[in-house]
């Protein structure tokens, strides 16, 4: 409804720092219109088609798309295969009319910072590292693979001179071992996604950081599909080593269950060997909106007892219009029957967090 970066935004922008001031708190930023962080609600694909994300797909040859550049020709089975460079198409509503960004493109990244960083910058530049603690980074990757009906991985021009520069060898001559039981495949496989996830922590996550380092902001946030280490692979390449380069890094605890234990131990591991002063956990997104203290606080402690020493809480809307009702509830605002009561939780969780943040964590 408030055009996303515009005037009317970055004055509300201010007044709600400026308020927490005023009330004894930090203001955070938060850097993208929705979810995952990188596209600047359509700005940055739109600049150039070599910032759209980017994609090896596996098809038959008869299906091969129009704008797909064929890179290598395989027999399976007895059919004949490509292996295709893809680059994603504009024009999903889920991304402001664009598509995703290729993150493992520095320049793509920068070109996010430019659009998103630099305007708040700009804008309330005089308030960083005082009223306006830090930002929050939400779900960065390397791929998202909802955008696919077909096998598919990752690919960039930069991870491809990456693999030629570490591994001696062009990844398009093998390109079949990624899809395939061919050859040393395994080994290909290994190269590639060690080094897709180095080319993203360099690309996203350290240039990110740098960015906030120079002018005096706390960099937290989460990273996307850390549940898994398969789906790691997949999104991110390993989560692990981006914390290093994360002042407060943070996980993203979805849904009722106790049972994310590996995402927090990564987390938690990192905080401790690199001396984070905190860990941050995004949680309670997807408990429903009839989840209550009790369950809330079963998850919390869980948490603070492996590690987690600074509680982001998940959700507030202002409005409970269209999408926003359903998305990942609960909605821990006014319209909540219990929020007159929620005060009381956040001091408990707040206490909470400081004790944990007090011990030294068993990684």
């Amino acid at each position: 409804i408030t055009p996303y970066l515009s005037e009317e935004w970055m004055k509300l922008i201010r007044k709600c720092a400026e308020n927490s001031e005023k009330m004894g708190l930090d203001a955070w930023l938060y850097d993208e219109d929705m979810w995952p962080s990188g596209y600047a609600s359509g700005v940055v694909p739109a600049m150039s088609d070599e910032f759209k994300e980017q994609a090896l797909v596996f098809v038959p040859e008869e299906e091969v798309a129009a704008t797909d550049k064929i890179v290598r020709r395989t027999e399976w089975g007895g059919k004949q295969y490509c292996v295709a460079h893809r680059t994603c198409a504009a024009g999903m509503v889920r991304f402001n009319g664009q598509c995703y960004i290729d993150t493992l493109n520095p320049a793509a990244v920068r070109a996010f910072l430019d659009s998103t960083h630099e305007k708040y910058r700009k804008k309330l530049g005089d308030m960083f590292g005082k009223e306006v603690k830090g930002i929050f980074t939400d779900e960065p990757c390397y791929g998202i693979h909802w955008f696919y009906t077909v096998p598919h991985v990752t690919y960039s021009r930069y991870l491809r001179e990456r693999i030629l520069r570490e591994k001696g060898y062009d990844i398009l001559e093998r390109c079949e071992q990624l899809f395939l039981p061919k050859g040393d495949y395994k080994k290909t496989r290994y190269d590639y996604y060690t080094c897709a996830g180095d080319q993203f922590a360099e690309s996203f996550t350290k240039q990110y950081d740098a960015w906030c380092r120079a002018y005096g902001l706390c960099f937290t946030g989460h990273l996307m599909a850390e549940e898994t280490m398969y789906e790691q692979a997949q999104w991110t390449g390993g989560v692990m080593y981006n914390y290093l380069w994360m002042e407060m890094p943070g996980v993203d605890k979805l849904m009722r269950g106790t049972q994310q234990l590996i995402t927090i131990k990564q987390l938690t591991s990192v905080a401790e060997q690199a001396g984070k002063a905190r860990a941050l956990s995004e949680c309670f997104a997807g408990l429903g909106h009839e989840s209550g203290f009790a369950g809330r606080k079963k998850i919390m402690d869980w948490q603070a007892v492996n590690g987690i020493s600074f509680v982001n809480m998940h959700l507030s809307h202002y409005s409970l219009r269209g999408e926003r009702k359903r998305d990942y509830p609960p909605d821990i605002f006014y319209q909540q029957p219990y929020f007159e009561d929620e005060k009381f939780f956040s001091d408990y969780a707040a206490r909470l967090s400081q004790l944990a943040a007090y011990g030294q964590r068993d990684v």
